[in-house]
């Protein structure tokens, strides 16, 4: 099951190139070294630099070397750490820090962090970040679902690389960024293109030669990223691996607040304690965890599951419909619970590339939004603050914060107010943002034609991206 957002699972899907775009699909890019070209073919020995460390201190990229508009960039510091530092597991490199300037002076610049092995295998990797970032990604995470004893990246000789997304906060929660024009877009995607091109100049001027390939790896908004990225710079990676992504990130955001509004209308009427809210996952496991032959604590007969939906509600209704205490939901409850569960059908207007639905969330097939195994529950009161925090939904939380500072930018917007469905004033705005953030253009031909590869995986129990 995936964690949502941040961790999880799934099984990855292997896209291969479309017939006639060129490449067997059963035949890898060459390369070597790891297992990513002809396992028969022995590896190319390590790049060794011909730059020192110390030389990269105080280097500028000028703006003419990045593709999107910048004022250049910087490295502020290159710090040579050795093998044998205490603490370090990923061998010798060099761990350049730097900023690239943005176009607008009010906006914040955007922190770039690229680290460039002693030992260089010839390949690089961008890691993506997570939630609304504005934190530094430093490219020392090993992969996620990767094998458990599998070295980080960094350490097996890539060349890594990462950045803030072009804000800087102390909680991926944190969406005051989006009120700046330029930060907005950076978060939509042209971070990653500064920051690729600012890591290519990097490598070049620290091994004379430009990597022979070059992946991105994200999981969440980082899996987003990497979806962004082929689809409107498809020269720039030979492989991604998108984990659970946010792809279609305004759907997503328009469904927490159709959550939110659930909850929380009519005085908190829909809003299910913590009580109420595990008692919906025990009805479900009990009804839904044999139907795959274990008894296992697990669901994994999905659709099976799914064909028991009005069953399980109907066990669960309080007699009546009113509200009698913890052991049974209310009309209103209920009516939350298939919320969450259902898409969200838009009719009145489109998102980027003629999107006009989003998922729900499999919360009467075995996803958990309460309990130990999440930290994405429902909250801890029925009126929820204004903003929300974490004494609140935490899809809630989210939504209200792209409400206020992506849409409307009005930090005082009761968003209990605003329609998913029907954002009135505020439906081109809506559709703006959602060609700015979205990762919805599915001709994948430009990246599968040149032999791109994509792993794409998401688990069905996520409680966070649909």
């Amino acid at each position: 099951r995936s964690g949502g957002g941040g961790g999880g699972g799934g099984f990855p899907i292997v896209v291969p190139n479309p017939p006639g775009q060129g490449g067997d699909p059963g035949t890898p890019p060459p390369g070597g070294g790891d297992g990513d070209g002809d396992p028969g073919t022995p590896p190319e020995p390590p790049v060794t630099p011909v730059l020192g460390c110390a030389d990269l201190a105080g280097r500028t990229i000028a703006a003419g070397q990045i593709g999107l508009p910048t004022q250049g960039a910087t490295v502020v510091s290159a710090t040579a750490v050795a093998a044998g530092a205490s603490g370090n597991t990923l061998g010798s490199y060099c761990q350049v820090r730097g900023t690239i300037q943005p176009m607008d002076a009010n906006a914040p610049v955007i922190n770039f962090a690229v680290n460039l092995p002693e030992a260089w295998n010839r390949k690089a990797i961008h890691f993506g970040g997570g939630g609304f970032n504005g934190r530094l990604i430093d490219g020392t995470e090993p992969v996620r679902f990767g094998p458990a004893d599998k070295p980080a990246p960094l350490a097996l000789g890539y060349a890594t690389f990462g950045d803030d997304s072009g804000h800087q906060s102390s909680s991926i929660t944190d969406a005051k960024f989006a009120v700046n024009d330029e930060a907005l877009a950076n978060y939509g995607g042209n971070s990653l293109k500064k920051t690729h091109d600012v890591a290519m100049a990097l490598i070049q001027l620290r091994y004379a030669r430009a990597p022979q390939h070059a992946y991105f790896l994200g999981t969440s908004t980082g899996g987003r990223d990497a979806l962004l990225h082929i689809q409107r710079w498809p020269a720039d990676y030979d492989g991604v691996v998108a984990n659970e992504p946010a792809l279609n990130y305004s759907g997503t955001r328009l469904s927490n607040i159709a959550v939110g509004r659930a909850l929380y209308a009519n005085g908190g009427a829909g809003w299910m304690n913590l009580a109420k809210t595990l008692l919906v996952q025990k009805t479900v496991l009990a009804a839904c965890d044999r139907l795959d032959g274990a008894n296992d604590g697990i669901v994994s007969n999905v659709e099976s599951c799914r064909q028991l939906n009005t069953q399980i509600l109907a066990s669960l209704r309080c007699a009546g419909g009113a509200d009698t205490g913890d052991t049974c939901l209310s009309d209103a409850q209920l009516a939350t619970v298939r919320t969450i569960e259902s898409p969200l059908e838009f009719t009145s207007y489109s998102l980027a590339n003629g999107v006009r639905r989003a998922g729900g969330y499999n919360l009467l097939e075995g996803t958990l939004v309460a309990g130990p195994f999440t930290s994405r529950d429902l909250g801890t009161r029925r009126t929820p603050g204004n903003p929300a925090t974490s004494a609140d939904a935490n899809q809630y939380v989210t939504g209200d914060q792209w409400a206020k500072y992506f849409v409307t930018r009005d930090a005082a917007l009761d968003t209990l107010t605003f329609d998913p469905l029907n954002p009135g004033a505020y439906t081109a705005r809506v559709e703006a943002v959602s060609a700015i953030t979205d990762a919805t253009d599915a001709d994948l031909r430009p990246f599968f034609s040149r032999g791109g590869r994509l792993i794409l995986l998401h688990g069905q129990a996520d409680e966070v991206i649909s």
